[in-house]
Formats: C-alpha cells, sequence, structure tokens
C-alpha cells in the first residue's frame, strides 16, 4: 500500500481542482456494464460521484476511465489531448537534462554556444511552451 495512504487527500484535492467543472458527462466502464452520468466530484474515500439520469448519485470505487499519467511534454504533443495538470509536488519526480564541453571534444566552442543559448529568454520561453520547466 503506497505510504499507507498519506499522501492520498493531497491527491485527492489535487485531482479536484483540476478535474474540470461538475456537471460534464461522463462514461465509465465497470466490470459487466457501463455507467454514465455527470460528474459529481470524489468522495472522501476517492470513489468517483456520478448522477445518474434517474437523479440517484452512484459512487464508483472501480472502473475505467480514461486517465494518464505521462510526461507533460509527450501530453502537449498530441493533438486533442488535455493536460489537467502535473502530478502533486510532494510526489512528483523530474527529469533532469544537463549538458557539458567535454575537454577532450574537437567542437568545444560550438557546444558552449548551445549551452549559451539553452540558457537564454528565447530557449526557456520555448522549453516552458513545451511543458518542461528549465532550471
Amino acid at each position: 500500500r503506497w505510504q499507507e495512504g498519506a499522501a492520498f487527500q493531497s491527491i485527492r484535492r489535487a485531482w479536484l481542482d483540476r478535474a474540470g467543472p461538475t456537471g460534464r458527462l461522463l462514461r465509465v466502464r465497470l466490470h459487466n456494464e457501463e455507467a454514465e452520468g455527470l460528474f459529481a466530484g470524489l468522495d472522501s474515500g476517492g470513489a468517483l460521484r456520478l448522477l445518474m439520469s434517474d437523479g440517484a448519485e452512484r459512487r464508483v470505487a472501480a472502473g475505467d476511465v480514461e486517465l494518464g499519467l505521462i510526461v507533460i511534454p509527450n501530453i502537449l504533443s498530441v493533438p486533442g489531448a488535455q493536460l489537467a495538470g502535473p502530478i502533486p509536488e510532494e510526489i512528483q519526480s523530474y527529469i533532469v537534462f544537463t549538458a557539458a564541453v567535454a575537454a577532450t571534444s574537437p567542437n568545444q566552442q560550438a557546444a558552449r554556444e548551445l549551452i549559451s543559448f539553452l540558457k537564454s529568454p528565447a530557449a526557456i520561453s520555448a522549453i516552458r511552451a513545451k511543458g518542461m520547466n528549465p532550471g
């Protein structure tokens, strides 16, 4: 059990902050049926709350809803994909890219120029636009 549920409430809050407005139509594939209703949030235990067409509320604790966790630049590169937002900071991990000039490189000047460019305002703006955080 991942961290014995210690981070669940922060994940729930972050998920709800990014889930979009309530009232959106959702379809959930369950083991032997599909449930369709209006998104009404998550309960305190993490179950999806659906407002059904008859006015009843249905709670779904397990089912298939289309949701993916992947690095942000990959999401932004897919036409029609919608980024809900980053995962909560306390469980986030980052991929760090570094650059250096090898002492034996025959292209040291070009390498230095590339590194300088990658730190420029124009490059930083492009890097941010692709969903990355330049450091």
